[in-house]
């Protein structure tokens, strides 16, 4: 975009703290906001994607509401797709901007959340089925290191991806397991029977397909898109969560470096 499309930007979307409870006013004000911030931006990794846009808003708001608006928009949006690891390098702002007690709670609720998962942290357990109607749970594979992969029928490069976990498995010297969980809801097949003749004829025979019907994982995981990895060491505990797709040399890499 040119110079002229930012400074129209700015022109047409000031700050008006009467707007502020308009669904529209909001969506065009955080716009203006991520707009500005990537400007110029080469790393838009989540964390500096994040700290730019309380730069630009610290920098360039002076309505006390409409900061504290933009701020919990903003810090609670890093949280929910990227976890609390880094949360110190963003919550000095967020505790001096925002005031509001039902805004803090409901922040302070979903860090809660969060933190349950974090790195060092005991995983959430679980016992699912999988399409063999055998049962797989978390404590049956204690010792091990376990790499969940979080997947969907409708997902084409999770689909994709099936291969490369099938390669991984045969090409990890530690004694760890690969386990796919799949996302509520089918695609095309109609039944979870019309699944699984699916899904015998492909050539996945290494890696167990966990059904996960009524989402629990999904919610104990935090997994807001697909694919969603996560890599237990062998303690049980939580040793990275990785939002995305991500190579084998990097998931190799991961489960060395497990404890």
């Amino acid at each position: 975009p040119t110079d002229a499309f930012y400074n129209k930007l700015v022109s047409a979307i000031t700050e008006d703290e009467a707007l502020i409870g308009m669904n529209w006013y909001q969506e065009a004000l955080i716009g203006r906001v991520q707009a500005m911030a990537a400007k110029d931006l080469e790393d838009r990794d989540n964390l500096t994607f994040t700290k730019k846009q309380l730069d630009y808003v610290e920098q360039n708001f002076k309505n006390p509401a409409v900061v504290e608006y933009l701020v919990d928009q903003i810090v609670t949006a890093y949280v929910k797709d990227s976890g609390v690891d880094h949360l110190a390098e963003v919550a000095p702002v967020y505790s001096a901007k925002v005031t509001d007690p039902a805004k803090k709670a409901k922040f302070d609720e979903l860090c809660a959340k969060w933190a349950r998962i974090a790195v060092g942290q005991p995983s959430p357990s679980f016992k699912y089925l999988d399409i063999n109607g055998k049962e797989v749970s978390l404590a049956d594979l204690a010792g091990k290191y376990v790499y969940i992969d979080t997947w969907a029928t409708w997902c084409g490069p999770c689909r994709q991806s099936m291969p490369e976990l099938e390669k991984l498995v045969k090409d990890t010297d530690r004694d760890f397991e690969i386990l796919t969980i799949m996302a509520p809801g089918l695609q095309g097949e109609k039944t979870e029977e019309e699944f699984v003749k699916w899904f015998d004829q492909q050539d996945y025979k290494s890696v167990p397909v966990l059904y996960n019907q009524d989402g629990s994982a999904f919610a104990d995981y935090q997994v807001r898109s697909i694919p969603t990895e996560v890599f237990i060491d062998s303690r049980g505990k939580i040793g990275h969560v990785q939002l995305g797709a991500i190579s084998n040399d990097d998931a190799k890499k991961i489960i060395k470096e497990l404890q």
